[in-house]
Formats: structure tokens, sequence, C-alpha cells
């Protein structure tokens, strides 16, 4: 099992030491064969060593099994932000939006706009914006507040969320996403690393490729969860490793089937690598699909232009009738000789036409009948010098039934019977990519920034386009060796042209994901065309109709984050489990990942059995040039949402109350002397997300910070459920999430059926839901 560059995890090490302490023990303790054996000495000798060496490889192997629940667990989001289009953004923000340096300062950077615009606070003139409709506001750049208000402004956020950038393993990436996009994804194109032995991977003498199937083939079990039937998987690769790959998928994906190997012509100059034989020309793309796959097809524009080598022919005349614009392709008649009146007698007759009421009639061949107004049209003579005629491809049923698409055109005193094509603006995509080459990726790149960027070989856009025209136009695809972010750019320029709205994913763990992937998808946000790191031309009204309106960027936890959090001293760990509060007092939590041996060996994380405010929790990571410890905040309500596979329709801002009266206990229980009253400073808050869960069911999440008297939290949630309008509307939920205890009872109405979970025991579950014991 692949962790990283720096980790190798395995998935039974305990297996795997017995399977090498027998081989060592066969070969240097008890040495069949060999005639001076003391057999008995031997057996004696090896009983004892295995006997030490099972304390140890049980040590060892407990040791690497909190290694790897710590590796599967569903890592944490540390970071979420939001890349919004600004004529998406409420007009009652621009002035705040306008005054904000960083914000301003970065599209000066990215877009060339001129400084001068600017007054002498750095602060761009209100209209700028509204002039400039796709430039995309980064959430970075604001205070949470703001973000939140904004986001609650926007109101349906899947609806308008046309991307997801993540920022983290890709392992990881898949294994938390998995759930929200569970068998939704119609295309996944990725270029990993092909192996050629000068990237980062560090192999064994004799096992040299197997690190790297290891790592592709974790990868690939949890994508093939992600397609549907009819989705497509693409790799591309060269031949180091093309039919191990090839092979891997077909065995690890059992859904998957592969359709066809692409051969890309990247490079007519040829490139030596092995030292020997021919030059290269060429590399592959591996096209994996499954049963519901149909034929790959490609625009006919777009191929004669892209790849005018491999797509030739396409002038055709265009005509229009009352169905439409068509186009005339083929003769009716069969070309193929072996269809003739022996092989096919009755699709060989005679065909009568009415050239001024379209009447159609038909006769056999060797009648002499003719209707009065009708010309005869024959079967096309056969010249195979043994046959008479070829069969006509329709019969005389589908001529009636289908005859709008039919073209009777006079040639002279003949008349020639084509089929009309409707779908001409497609075509059959070929196995073979011509006239896009490995360099246009890195020259789009220099266009984009005025310099190339640190990428080792970018992939064309033209190449990436080929494939995700394979998704449906309101389809999803996925890329999870991201790069430069070329999948991104590709579904941006397919949308713009086609109309379609496809939306895309892409992950990447690299440094370049800040420096290049999201500079590069704004800008193609921005502007259509670029040169010398400048706008060519900015897009029309259509094009910024059809351009990406929110992309979502995360940040994950790594593995390398979760073993800092490690608690080493499980002991120790455990009688403090109970401690959640930080030196700081209540004013963080700081998560710990400890070991706990009730019923076996299981991880769990103390800090998460109550939460009490879940803006305040934090990860500890020690920085390499102090000793005081980097304390990174954990998103737990886009976590949350990550983990249950929430599509998100509405994300309330939160909102902070204090209690105008007082709480008071009589014999009924405790009472609400008093109400709630908005105070961006007082003690009491709650957040609420709404959204539908993957199996459909509508879900309320409310998040709140507790006081830490149950009952008098569970009085303050019901006033705020009246005070928001969320008590009339429980009924339209069918489960509603709560941290910290959750007696709504008394809430529900006759016949209500949606139930109360908690939060917490949700989110540890699923967290740890591949790593428990």
């Amino acid at each position: 099992m692949g962790a990283s560059v720096g980790h190798v995890i395995f998935k039974d090490l305990a297996a795997y030491l017995l399977r090498e302490l027998d081989d060592y023990l066969l070969r240097n303790v008890v040495q069949l064969g060999k005639p001076e054996t003391d057999l008995q000495s031997s057996l004696e000798k090896a009983a004892a060593i295995r006997k030490v060496a099972n304390i140890i490889i049980g040590q060892l192997a407990a040791a690497e099994e909190v290694r790897k629940r710590l590796w599967l667990k569903k890592k944490f989001v540390f970071d979420t932000r939001y890349l919004i289009r600004i004529d998406l953004v409420p007009k009652e923000l621009y002035p705040e939006i306008a005054r904000n340096c960083a914000q301003v300062d970065e599209w000066v950077e990215l877009f060339g706009i001129d400084g001068a615009q600017r007054d002498e606070r750095g602060a761009l003139p209100e209209t700028f914006l509204e002039m400039h409709p796709t430039l995309t506001v980064d959430t970075r750049h604001f205070d949470d507040g703001f973000a939140a208000r904004l986001l609650e402004a926007l109101g349906d956020l899947e609806e308008k969320t046309d991307g997801v950038l993540v920022h983290g393993e890709n392992f990881q990436a898949l294994s938390l996403i998995h759930e929200r996009y569970r068998e939704k994804v119609d295309c996944i194109y990725i270029d990993p690393p092909y192996n050629t032995g000068n990237g980062g991977f560090v192999y064994h003498d004799r096992f040299p490729h197997s690190a790297w199937l290891s790592m592709m083939a974790d990868r690939l079990g949890l994508a093939e969860g992600l397609l549907h039937d009819g989705g497509t998987l693409f790799v591309s690769i060269d031949g180091n490793e093309r039919d191990r790959l090839a092979l891997m998928a077909q065995q690890k994906c059992r859904r998957l089937q592969l359709l066809d190997t692409f051969v890309w012509v990247n490079n007519l100059k040829g490139r030596q690598i092995a030292g020997r034989g021919a030059a290269g020309t060429h590399e592959y793309v591996l096209a994996f699909g499954g049963p519901g796959r149909g034929l790959f097809t490609v625009p006919v524009k777009w191929a004669t232009q892209t790849m005018p080598s491999a797509y030739k022919g396409f002038r055709y005349q265009v005509f229009e009738d009352e169905r439409g614009p068509y186009v005339l392709k083929n003769e009716l008649y069969n070309t193929n000789s072996r269809f003739n009146e022996k092989t096919r007698p009755n699709l060989v007759f005679n065909i009568h036409y009415n050239p001024v009421t379209r009447e159609i009639r038909f006769s056999d061949v060797d009648e002499t009948v003719e209707f009065e107004g009708f010309v005869k049209i024959p079967p096309h003579p056969n010249r195979d010098g043994k046959h008479r005629f070829h069969a006509w491809r329709w019969s005389r049923e589908r001529i009636l039934a289908d005859s709008g698409d039919l073209a009777f055109v006079r040639k002279g005193r003949v008349y020639r019977i084509f089929t009309k094509v409707r779908d001409f603006a497609e075509t059959n995509l070929k196995d073979l990519i011509t006239d896009i080459f490995t360099s246009d990726g890195t020259r789009q790149l220099a266009q984009l920034f005025g310099h190339p960027p640190k990428v080792d070989y970018p992939k064309p856009v033209e190449l990436v386009r080929i494939f995700v025209h394979q998704a449906p136009q309101d389809g999803w695809v996925l890329d999870f060796f991201a790069g430069s972010g070329t999948t991104g750019h590709a579904v941006i320029e397919a949308n713009r042209e086609e109309g379609s709205r496809r939306t895309f994913v892409l992950v990447e763990m690299g440094d370049h994901f800040e420096t290049v992937l999201l500079p590069r998808l704004k800008k193609v946000v921005f502007a259509p065309e670029w040169k010398d790191g400048r706008p060519v031309r900015m897009p029309t009204a259509e094009e910024v109709e059809r351009s990406p309106r929110i992309l979502k960027v995360l940040r994950l936890e790594s593995y390398e984050d979760a073993l800092d959090s490690f608690a080493l001293d499980a002991g120790e760990a455990n009688e403090k489990k109970s401690e959640c509060l930080s030196s700081r007092g209540d004013e963080a939590f700081i998560l710990r990942y400890v070991v706990e041996r009730d019923d076996g060996l299981r991880l769990n994380i103390p800090a998460l059995r109550k939460i009490a405010d879940p803006t305040s929790y934090r990860l500890r990571k020690p920085t390499p040039d102090s000793r005081e410890p980097q304390e990174i905040r954990v998103d737990l309500v886009e976590t949350f949402n990550w983990l249950l596979g929430l599509r998100v329709r509405r994300m309330w801002a939160p909102r902070q109350f204090r209690l105008d009266g007082e709480i008071r206990r009589c014999r009924t229980g405790l009472q609400l002397a008093g109400r709630l009253v908005r105070d961006a400073h007082g003690p009491y808050g709650f957040r609420a997300v709404e959204g539908e869960l993957p199996e459909g069911q509508r879900a309320l999440v409310i998040w709140r910070k507790l006081g830490g008297v149950p009952e008098e939290d569970d009085l303050l949630l019901e006033e705020w459920l009246h005070l928001e309008g969320f008590a009339q509307r429980l009924r339209e939920f069918d489960v509603v999430y709560v941290n910290g205890s959750r007696h709504l009872e008394s809430l529900k109405a006759p016949g209500d059926r949606w139930t109360v979970r908690p939060i917490e025991e949700e989110l540890v579950c699923r967290i740890f839901d591949s790593t428990s014991s």
C-alpha cells in the first residue's frame, strides 16, 4: 500500500514478515539438503528464533496497524475557500470588495489591470467590477464573516458550483469525496507519473514496477467507485508501464473493461530516452469503460481544425427541411456487393417516387409496372459478375416509416436516394491522435503567464478536450493527478464553445497548486485568449454566462499531519482522553489521535466525543525551526459535509446571540424567561447547513457553541429554531444532525417523521469507517 514518496505502508505486515521469517529459517538455519546438517539441532534453533521473532513481529505489526489506520482514516478539511465570479455577488458587497487591497493586488498581478485606476487607498471604482463580470472574488482575502455572508446570499451552492479543487494527496482526497460522488462521475482523465526511473519513486531491485503499480492500484480502486456504469477512465501513459497498467486496471477494476488504446503522435522529431532502439514519436492513452459506455464521439468542426491529418472529408453542404438542418453522406443502396438479390432478396426491389406529392411505392425488380406521375428508381447494378443488383440498406417498411430522412436527388434524368444525416456535428472518435504536440502544453502556459511556469511536461489543452467531450454536457469530470490544471482549463474551454455546463473536480498535492493551478484557472475564467501573460480579448456576454460561477477550494490534512498529531503513549493519552481543552483554556480544542485497546486495536479522537465549539478545533503540527508547534484550524463543518456526501443547498452564515433574560428552574424543569437577541459578541453561536444526502433524504445540520449545561443548551437550541424559522420547517427534513445533546422531541408535530442524530457519533464513525476493528 503506497502512502507518499517518503512512506511505505504494509496492508498486512505480520503476514509479510512471517513469510520472510520462514524463508530465512529454511535457507539459513534448517538448511535442508545439506548432508552435514544436524536436523534435530537445527529445528530446535529455528523454534527458538521463531519464538523471539514472533514477539518482535507482533510488536512491529501492531505499530504498522496504527500507521495503516492513520493512513486510511478520512482526513480533515483544514481550509475552505471559494472563487466566485463577481457578477454573482450582490451589488451591496461591491464597496467592500473594491476596497480590499489584497484582492485588488491579485487582480492587477494576474490580469494585467492598469493600476492607475486605483485611488490613493488602492481601491478600484465599483464600476470597474461591474464592467468585468468574470473577475473572481477569492474569499481567502476576506474575513470569515464576509465569506459567510456571501455564501448565504448566493443561495443554492450546489447548483452554482462548477468546479471543486482539492489540495491534498490524491488517495486521501478520493477517500474523502467518495460518498459525495459515488457513481456520479462521467469521465476521469489522469496523467500519472510515467515511472520512467527519473521520478521520486525508489524500488527494490527485483521488483522495479511494484511500488508504482501498488500506488496506481489503490487509487484506481477508489476511482472506479466514483464512475457510473456509462462512465469512462482515460489514463495517459508511455510504453514503460502501458501493458502492466492495462492488466492491473482490469484486475483491480472489475466493472471496467479496456475499450481502446489511443496512440498520441506527440513528437514527430522523435526523442531517445532508452539509449537504444528507435526514437519515440508517440505516447498512449488507455480508455476503460463500464458496461453502459457507448461510442466515443468528437465535434466535427473542432476535430477538423485541431487534428486535420486524422479528420478529413467533412466539408458537407448543409440543407434544411421541416425537421431542421441535415447533410447528405451515403446513398441508400448497400455498397457491399455481397448484399444482393440472393443474400438479401427482401431488400432488392424497385422504388417509385412522385416528386410532386413525395409519395413512395414499390414493385418487384422484374415487374414492368409504371405509376403515373412517379419515377422508377431500380436497385443499383451489381458489377461483381455474379449478381444483378445491390440490396438497399432499408426495408420497404422503414422507407415508408422514415421517408422524411430520405433525400431524392435528381442527377440529369436519374434520381439517386441519399439518407439525411442530422447528427452531422459529431463524428466517431478515432484511436489515432495527431497534430497535438507535447510542446503545446508548455506554450499554452507561457501564453497565460508570460513565461513557462516550473511544471514538467504539462499536457496540451486540446488533448484533454478530446476526453472531456466524452462526458455529457451536464456531466462530471475528475482528474486526481491534476498537475497544472489542464483538465479544468479544457472543461472551461469546452463549456464556452459548446454551451455546456460540465463540472470538474481536480486533485493535486504539489506546491504548484497555489502558484500555477489556481492562478491558471482564474486567468482562464477571466478571459478566453491570452498572449505574453495578458488577455487578448475579454469574453462575450455569451462566454461570460458559460464561464464557471463558483469554484470551491479545499486544503486537506495530510498523512504527515496525522502522524504529528498521534499520541504515541496510548496509556497516557487514554487517561487524559476526557481533557479536550488546550492550555489556552476554552479558546481551542486540540485534536489528537490515540490508540485504544478495548475489544481490539482502534483509533479514537477524544476531543470529538463532545464538540463544544465547532470553530475552535485545531491540530498541532511541529515546525522545523521552532519549539512552539503550529496550530492548524480544522474546518469541522466542511469536513462533516463531505463525510456525509451532502449536496449543500444552503450554507447559513454563523450568528451569535446573547440571552436577554434568564433561565429559571421550576418543578417541570428549566424555563426560558426572556429571549435570544443577535449580538456579534454574544456567547451563544449557531450555524445551519441544508442539503441532501446521497440516498435523497433532506438533511439539516445544526452546529452550536455549547455552554456546558446540556439542559440549558437544548432550551436555547429550541428558542433559536423558533427565532430563525426552522422549527416551522422541520417537517421538510428527514434527518437533523446536532452537536451536543439533542432532545428536540417537543418540537415534533403529529405525523412528523424526521429524526435527530448526534454529529459527534456520525463524524467519528465516518472518519474511521475504513479502520474500525
